[in-house]
């Protein structure tokens, strides 16, 4: 799969993902499929903030010549 090589395909992640959350979601309820969901939300919007901050600074740290 996606490992054995530096790139990967969408499609070849969005498989891997699928299957993720599928294993993730064997056995479970749906009110623990439902908070599985609402933290994997959470987890996205923070790192996406993060890597927006990080984009900022770099850009901050460009314009000052550092």
């Amino acid at each position: 799969m996606f490992n054995s090589c530096n790139s990967c395909d969408s499609a070849e992640l969005a498989a891997a993902i699928n299957a993720a959350a599928s294993i993730m979601a064997k056995g479970k309820s749906v009110e623990e499929i439902e908070m599985l969901a609402v933290l994997f939300d959470l987890l996205s919007d923070t790192l996406f903030a993060i890597a927006v901050i990080e984009k900022k600074k770099a850009r901050l740290r460009q314009d000052e010549g550092f």
